[in-house]
């Protein structure tokens, strides 16, 4: 299970905050190790196994902030920066889900408490960014999660100076070039033998621990990218990848009023950014970049989409396959993964990701049937995608002339009611949900006197989902 899930799981139905925590070995272990911090035994600190049991803890026994604190320090530890943006992230789905009622004193009479623990919080954050490298690749993802994070804290009424601290902190990082270290001198006869090993990748070293599920996930994201640089049609390291994400992740996410976690969702502006950028500007670089996202987000379905749309626009097939592959076994091993929520409704799998992932490997697209009848060369994914573009070029009415353009050559039931799904998502996309949702209800209300489960039996699971999204998104 992912370390987002294990802290926001509730400790049972009944009492989601348990119990405050006096007497247990693990929580003695963790004092005599935190204990350390700053003496002349801060060396010896068992930094690995004090994070795993207060995540243990905080799993199963406790909401305690103080608990918190301790697991926030452990994942600080790191000098790289995955271990400070996973320490803000934990810190936001806490305060979302337990802040004000969080032992060791909740309610009102702890607020002088909380304050104090956030402080310390706060500040050991901003010193964990100064020993970080941030580059400008890593500037979204980390606007991203200051946004969420920000949010979080004005809905506890927290002191939002020290956040502003954090993020001074932030763009400092930024502001830094990076350290440069001089080569030794080369001999004459060395040159070749130079050139060979700064055009060789660096193999990573591999670390394996089973009680330490995030450093074992790092090493594996370490080794996916090693491989990717070694040939980038190659399938093996996204397979690594998919691998490291979800080697752990066994249970459904703790939830809310039924499939809402507690979870960020994935900022939709930069989805939209990305999506833009297969159409017009398809590079390795963008695949990357798309890549980098997907390691921080295990449950972001529609980057996994984004990653194989790209994949195929670059010709590197034998990697769209094992992208989608990956993704379809990971959702047979939790098959309700797909309908569940972000915390503000937006779903892990969007229509057009739950469609892609419903077809068989062997059918990528929906093809229609016969020369001059409306015939789709190209997967609906694909057509959705250039409608988009259309009608971001062109205007929506030119896209919805097009659509009308299309219907009437369809030369099939099938067709003709794919051709007004497409037109109801992009109505969606374009914020007119009133008539997406009309036109939704109306093709669900016409098949379901048709054979039309036998004929697409994912059509009706499409239309029911288009429609809890936008009920969840309250437009």
């Amino acid at each position: 299970m992912d370390i987002l899930d294990r802290i926001v799981q509730p400790i049972s139905e009944k009492n989601a905050l348990g119990k405050a925590l006096k007497e247990d070995p693990r929580l003695d272990f963790i004092d005599e190790e935190m204990m350390k911090v700053g003496s002349l035994s801060h060396g010896s600190i068992e930094w690995g196994k004090v994070e795993e049991l207060t995540i243990e803890l905080l799993q199963t026994q406790t909401k305690d902030i103080k608990l918190l604190s301790n697991l926030l320090q452990c994942l600080q530890q790191d000098t790289n920066l995955e271990g400070v943006l996973l320490s803000l992230k934990v810190l936001t789905v806490f305060v979302n889900a337990y802040w004000l009622d969080a032992y060791p004193m909740p309610g009102e009479k702890g607020k002088g408490l909380r304050a104090r623990f956030y402080k310390q919080i706060m500040q050991r954050n901003s010193k964990a960014i100064k020993r970080t490298a941030v580059s400008s690749e890593d500037k979204e993802e980390i606007t991203q999660i200051l946004a969420d994070l920000e949010a979080a804290l004005n809905g506890v009424e927290l002191d939002l100076a020290l956040f502003v601290s954090l993020q001074l902190a932030f763009k400092e990082r930024e502001a830094e070039p990076l350290e440069v270290f001089e080569a030794p001198a080369l001999m004459p006869g060395d040159t070749a033998d130079a050139e060979k090993a700064q055009l060789a990748p660096q193999v990573p070293s591999v670390y394996f621990d089973p009680k330490n599920e995030r450093a074992t996930r790092q090493s594996l994201f370490s080794m996916a990218g090693f491989l990717n640089t070694t040939d980038v049609k190659a399938d093996l390291g996204y397979r690594v990848r998919r691998n490291a994400l979800w080697f752990s992740i066994w249970q459904l996410p703790s939830a809310k009023q039924g499939n809402i976690t507690e979870l960020a969702a994935f900022s939709q502006d930069r989805y939209r950014d990305y999506a833009g950028l297969i159409e017009k500007q398809p590079s390795l670089a963008l695949l990357n970049k798309i890549e980098r996202s997907i390691e921080q987000s295990p449950y972001w379905f529609d980057g996994q989409h984004l990653s194989y749309l790209l994949c195929q626009k670059l010709g590197y097939e034998k990697v769209a396959t094992a992208i989608k592959q990956e993704l379809q076994s990971f959702v047979e091993r939790l098959p309700e993964i797909v309908n569940y929520q972000a915390q503000d409704g937006s779903a892990f799998a969007s229509v057009k990701t739950l469609q892609w992932l419903e077809q068989s490997p062997s059918n990528n697209g929906h093809s229609g049937s016969g020369s001059g009848s409306g015939e789709v060369d190209d997967s609906w994914q694909e057509q959705y995608q250039k409608l988009l573009q259309m009608s971001e070029e062109q205007g929506l009415n030119q896209a919805l002339l097009h659509i009308n353009m299309q219907l009437s050559k369809s030369g099939s039931v099938r067709e003709q009611y794919y051709w007004r799904l497409l037109s109801a998502d992009l109505l969606s996309e374009q914020q007119l949900s009133a008539l997406a949702k009309n036109e939704y209800q109306v093709l669900l209300n016409n098949i379901k006197g048709m054979s039309v489960d036998d004929w697409e039996p994912s059509f009706s699971g499409l239309l029911q989902q288009s429609l809890a999204n936008i009920d969840n998104s309250g437009l």
